[in-house]
């Protein structure tokens, strides 16, 4: 495993090492008590490894830096990776009181390897490098997640062969891109019915200049392309290429919104079926799938991503790469030698940029990753002074001429409504519209003008309070109406602006962050079926703007909108001006993850690395069929029940789970886990309490 980064000889090591502590007199007695079916605590044994590892690299260097690339992997191969400086005090101690264990390992492994000559013939040379911190830190992140899959995957070998060959039945990545190759063209015909020739054409363009530079060596790339061009089966079209020719491993899709995710997955399978993609976020619902050795092979693939194609959230992506946990880093060194495409890059939080941005320039400088960053608002990331974590992650445009696409893919007229707009102007400007969305800041807004419109079986309204199936099938109804030229009108949050296929021939906005403008106006006219569709960006007279980098970006859109013309929002370059300003206000690092990084303790930076920073807690809804979903659950925990539960589940503020608690409309089942019993609206989901006072009349 630790060979697709060049590191097999560390790895050796950390094999061989990792379990010498089984020999102890203890661990010994554990295992014939359990095997005798007596009570018993277990015994540590993992320090045992890190101990001896540890006096064998002390006599080849100087102990100041490189010992815990090996050490700390095998010291937390089942609890976690350390602090380093924790690490090294327990070691120490450990070698201090324990002079016997010492010289028992010392006797075992010079055993093995006199009996064993198999094992003494490819015993490497112990490699010390005194790298930067920064590198240190993630090699051994490397490292450790090899060790703690190896551990794994032997285990499973052991107690269930039949699983090694469902992990081994994925299809390899020059099949697929060569069924790809053959799907594609009929794909296209099918689009035919719903868009225009002139789409068409420019989203074969598109395809055609990224099978074009698929074939340039390997780093980081930019797709830069308005919405509505194509722009996934453009990139799912270079990855696949870049990846057969370059010999790459896999290839990872990740999105911002678990919204999109299902949309982008679907795509993928109907072009290159089920059993070559792996779906692996909160709200997978895993009864889509009706083989049952596919959903097992599903299970195993997501816990450590050995699969050839994966469609994942930024948010696991990322946050696995922080973590010190060995369920969730398990699967990073499957990341090494891939594909991995940032779809609606421009979504990555800002105050966390510093840290994500370093560790995608890790991966494509140290462990063969190729990244594609693919938005219609590219952040430029290279233009932000004074931050070395951006250099050289300046990407290769795959559109060079981005700008002529742009043009030919104006399919909107961009209007700002003059002043403030009161809650009557807004219900008498859209009242008489047949298809309109109207897109809010804040989900109080959005409710607020949903109850004053008329209700109808054409007004829908979506947000994060209704779990992920309800939206789904709001999105599958609204999507239907909007084609069959029915009345819709909906009345929703951010939840549908970036990457959901609509189509409304009009999009009022709320004034917000200008990429998430842009996003809001690709649900407008999006296949070109009019000469042109119509965006309007207001703002409401009621303020309601969410906090942090969202309110920053808010006014930089404000300042931009007063220096430039409605129309300047079709000109890509001024995405990168709104960027430029945005990061240049926003702390990049805002809890100070690089510093961790360089002190390399793990603990620290696996909480603080947050990309969803508010704590949260699970509510199962009552939707359909969500009480027998968690009924099973509860009757047989495991990762296929989970899965099966999630997509009912919303997620609620931490700080009000308790006050829910307390009123009766919220049962804990485990953990961060709760029943709803609270009002859930058809229209509205999971809705705020408000408490009429009558109520505590008896």
């Amino acid at each position: 495993m630790a060979s697709s980064f060049g590191k097999g000889s560390q790895a050796f090591w950390l094999g061989i090492m990792h379990d010498i502590g089984k020999i102890s007199p203890a661990f010994q007695g554990y295992l014939r008590k359990i095997f005798n079916g007596e009570a018993s605590s277990c015994e540590p044994h993992a320090i045992w490894g890190a101990a001896y590892m540890y006096l064998l690299l002390a006599g080849n260097m100087n102990l100041s830096d490189g010992w815990e690339q090996y050490c700390l992997p095998i010291m937390g191969h089942h609890a976690g990776l350390p602090d380093i400086g924790i690490g090294a005090l327990r070691i120490e101690s450990f070698i201090k009181e324990n002079k016997d264990a010492i010289k028992l390992m010392g006797g075992y492994l010079k055993g093995l390897l006199v009996d064993n000559k198999a094992i003494a013939d490819e015993v490497p040379k112990v490699e010390i490098e005194t790298n930067p911190p920064y590198v240190r830190e993630h090699t051994t992140r490397m490292l450790y997640s090899v060790l703690v899959d190896a551990d794994y995957l032997d285990t499973d070998s052991h107690f269930n062969r039949d699983k090694q060959c469902l992990r081994k039945s994925w299809p390899e990545l020059d099949s697929l891109s060569g069924i790809f190759t053959r799907q594609y063209r009929a794909y296209i015909n099918q689009l035919k019915s719903s868009s225009c020739d002139d789409v068409i054409r420019i989203r074969d363009n598109v395809y055609t200049q990224c099978i074009e530079k698929a074939e340039d060596a390997p780093g980081i790339f930019t797709l830069t392309a308005p919405t509505g061009s194509g722009k996934t089966l453009g990139y799912l079209a270079f990855a696949l290429n870049h990846a057969v020719k370059h010999k790459k491993s896999r290839i990872i899709v990740v999105l911002p919104y678990t919204s999109i995710i299902d949309q982008t997955a679907r795509t993928i399978r109907r072009i290159l079926g089920s059993n070559a993609v792996l779906e692996h976020h909160s709200s997978f619902d895993v009864s889509i799938i009706d083989d049952g050795a596919l959903v097992d092979k599903y299970m195993l693939a997501s816990e450590n991503w050995d699969a050839p194609i994966i469609v994942t959230t930024t948010v696991q992506f990322f946050e696995s790469l922080f973590s010190n946990k060995p369920s969730k880093v398990r699967k990073i060194h499957n990341i090494a030698n891939s594909v991995v495409v940032l779809d609606e890059v421009q979504a990555l939080p800002p105050e966390m940029l510093g840290p994500t941005l370093d560790m995608v320039r890790s991966l494509a400088n140290h462990y063969g990753v190729s990244f594609l960053l693919s938005t219609a608002t590219q952040p430029a990331f290279e233009m932000i002074d004074g931050q070395s974590v951006f250099t050289s992650l300046s990407g290769r445009e795959i559109i060079p001429d981005y700008n002529t696409l742009f043009k030919k893919m104006r399919r909107v007229i961009y209007e700002i409504y003059p002043g403030n707009i009161t809650w009557d102007e807004l219900l008498r400007s859209i009242h008489g519209l047949d298809q309109v969305m109207v897109v809010f800041n804040t989900r109080a807004h959005a409710t607020k003008l949903f109850s004053m419109l008329e209700q109808d079986d054409g007004t829908f309204h979506l947000s994060s309070m209704l779990c992920a199936k309800h939206r789904k099938a709001i999105l599958e109804t609204v999507k239907q109406r909007l084609e069959d030229g029915l009345r819709v009108r909906l009345i929703t949050t951010q939840v549908v602006e970036a990457g959901v296929d609509l189509d409304f021939p009009e999009v009022w906005r709320a004034i917000g962050p200008l990429d998430r403008i842009v996003q809001a106006a690709g649900r407008c006219n999006r296949n070109g079926r009019l000469a042109c569709g119509k965006v309007i960006i207001f703002e409401p007279e009621e303020a309601g703007t969410p906090g942090g980098p969202y309110k920053i970006g808010v006014e930089k859109s404000k300042m931009i909108l007063k220096q430039h013309d409605a129309e300047d929002l079709h000109n890509p370059e001024i995405y990168r001006e709104y960027f430029s300003r945005l990061y240049q206000s926003v702390n990049l690092d805002v809890e100070h993850v690089q510093l961790y990084r360089r002190d390399i303790n793990y603990p620290e930076v696996a909480k603080k690395y947050k990309l969803i920073r508010e704590n949260t807690a699970m509510v199962v809804v009552p939707y359909r069929d969500s009480a027998e979903r968690l009924q099973q659950f509860q009757a047989f925990p495991s990762r296929e029940t989970w899965y099966g539960l999630q997509p009912f589940v919303v997620n609620v503020r931490e700080k009000d789970i308790l006050s829910y608690s307390a009123k009766g409309y919220a049962r804990m089942i485990t953990g961060n886990l709760y029943e709803w019993f609270g009002p859930y609206d058809e229209n509205l989901g999971l809705t705020d309490l408000y408490f009429d006072p009558a109520d505590l009349v008896i």
